[in-house]
């Protein structure tokens, strides 16, 4: 049997371990942190609030992934109807916005329906971007009131500077008609890409993991530090040395090739480069039922300094699980200030191809890499100069 070793004990390290036991593997797997499910861990605080790493949820359609995840937590889970709404200069519209203007300022919604009618009576405008996405899709005033604010908050860069071969049905498209109902009635149909969710009974998001750690041999705080591609052997911080002839590993490009022995310096060069977001992460609970009726707020206004900053809340989900009682003990806020979570930045080109150098480059010596092109330096929170768009080139993904 090979001697597979997975790095990390996330969701990818996870479904590595899963698929290589199909095969009747059972590999040894490496987490540097003193507990499993990377960022899809779960916490309860001493006051006993549950808390992810997130928040996640699993709204999946795909029904192979649904019939795993619920045979994991033994079929407790509950599948609850996602509510969403926005905040915007004191008004609370439901989600998407552009299908629920009622209510706001009677001049903003005149201009937004006005530009949205132009857009639509113009000769079809050349996408080369997200923004150009943006304006042909809502017209000038809705794209820079709602969405471009958010991606510039969310994304921490411009929307110019986004391909859109991520979109998907992320951002609903809506009819004239459907942006005049929502204007002149509150009771506009909720059209979101996202209908239902699914999450655990209890234990948290990561209890969908549970039945997965038994197919592979974890091995808790075990931090890597270098790998050597020619003797396929892993020194880790703690001393340990493992051999292996498979790699798995879903730890981040950047973290991962510098810590290859003889990597050619352009390649960790480019890994350097690579470009994401990160957050610090805030858990707050509070002791009552009715904080919202949303399960998730877009605030797309500009309220902080930090154009990085976005808020999100996810209280009624205590109220719908079986574990709602420890949510409603006592208030609680934890600043996780050691859990900076990195994310690719969707469609962001900074490389100009060498991005995929780095990558083909972890491929080619002697392991795979599931991971993410991110990092989670402090720097990355300034968004990357605008490249790869000269003569109507697009951004790779």
């Amino acid at each position: 049997m090979p001697n597979i070793i997975v790095l990390g004990s996330g969701m990818a390290g996870f479904g590595a371990a899963y698929r290589l036991h199909a095969e009747g593997i059972t590999p040894f797997m490496y987490e540097k942190n003193g507990y499993h499910g990377g960022h899809t861990a779960s916490f309860r605080s001493e006051n006993g609030f549950m808390f992810d790493i997130g928040p996640h949820i699993s709204f999946t359609k795909d029904e192979r992934i649904q019939k795993i995840f619920a045979e994991s937590v033994n079929q407790q889970y509950e599948t609850v109807q996602i509510n969403l709404n926005n905040y915007w200069r004191g008004h609370w519209p439901l989600h998407p916005v552009q299908l629920h203007l009622h209510g706001l300022p009677e001049e903003t919604v005149v201009k937004v329906i006005s530009d949205f009618v132009e857009e639509r009576q113009r000769p079809e405008r050349a996408v080369n971007n997200y923004a150009d996405w943006l304006l042909a899709s809502f017209g000038k005033s809705f794209a820079e009131l709602f969405p471009m604010q958010y991606t510039r908050k969310y994304h921490t860069t411009t929307a110019e500077n986004m391909s859109t071969d991520w979109l998907g049905p992320r951002i609903y498209r809506p009819s004239l008609e459907e942006v005049l109902r929502g204007a002149i009635s509150p009771s506009a149909p909720h059209v979101h890409y996202i209908t239902h969710f699914r999450y655990p009974s209890e234990g948290g998001f990561v209890n969908y993991l549970k039945k997965f750690i038994p197919l592979g041999n974890l091995k808790l705080e075990h931090e890597l530090i270098s790998i050597d591609p020619r003797a396929r052997q892993l020194q880790f911080s703690n001393g340990h040395v493992a051999q292996y002839d498979g790699l798995v590993s879903s730890v981040p490009l950047p973290d991962l090739i510098r810590m290859i022995q003889g990597a050619p310096q352009h390649v960790v060069e480019a890994s350097r480069r690579l470009a994401c977001t990160t957050c610090v992460l805030v858990n707050i609970g509070v002791d009552r039922a009715d904080l919202s009726n949303a399960h998730m707020t877009y605030f797309t206004t500009k309220i902080s300094a930090l154009p990085g900053l976005v808020f999100r809340t996810c209280s009624p989900l205590a109220t719908r699980l079986k574990e709602r009682e420890a949510f409603r003990r006592k208030s609680i806020f934890q600043k996780s200030t050691n859990r900076l979570r990195a994310r690719p930045m969707r469609g962001l080109n900074p490389l100009s191809g060498t991005c995929k150098s780095a990558a083909s480059y972890a491929k080619t010596t002697g392991f795979f890499s599931g991971s993410p092109c991110c990092c989670a330096t402090p720097h990355h929170f300034r968004p990357r100069p605008r490249r790869g768009l000269e003569n109507g080139s697009r951004l790779p993904r």
